[in-house]
């Protein structure tokens, strides 16, 4: 009896250390998961080039100028945001955007910033 007794509570104490170790396997294998959309966003290529196209660093005023732009975001391009808009903002001048839900005020930051290009 003392034979299975002790059997039965180093089985339990087996299972438990496999049940460990199953939860950790399983955590790993989401974190590599993860880890490999991390590195796929750090390998993307950028969908516009920037060559040629921005002023060098040294010769920055810190003055922004729109003229004419239309936008629409690339998962919408019949609905644009932005339509004909112009605005210049000079270095030292607060500018505030201010405007309805949806009407392009992020938009407008998000195209200064490149995160995308304008269509014109």
């Amino acid at each position: 009896p003392g034979a299975l007794v002790s059997f039965m509570l180093y089985q339990q104490s087996l299972s438990a250390a496999f049940q460990a170790m199953a939860d950790v396997f399983s955590g790993l294998m989401a974190a590599v998961g993860a880890a490999d959309k991390v590195l796929e966003l750090i390998n993307r290529k950028p969908s516009m080039s920037g060559a040629g196209a921005l002023a060098p660093a040294e010769g920055l005023q810190g003055r922004i100028e729109l003229v004419d732009v239309t936008f629409a975001y690339p998962s919408r391009p019949d609905a644009p945001v932005l339509c004909g808009l112009s605005f210049v903002a000079a270095p030292g001048e607060v500018v505030a955007l201010v405007g309805a839900s949806g009407g392009g005020k992020s938009s407008i930051v998000k195209l200064v910033e490149r995160f995308y290009a304008p269509a014109s």
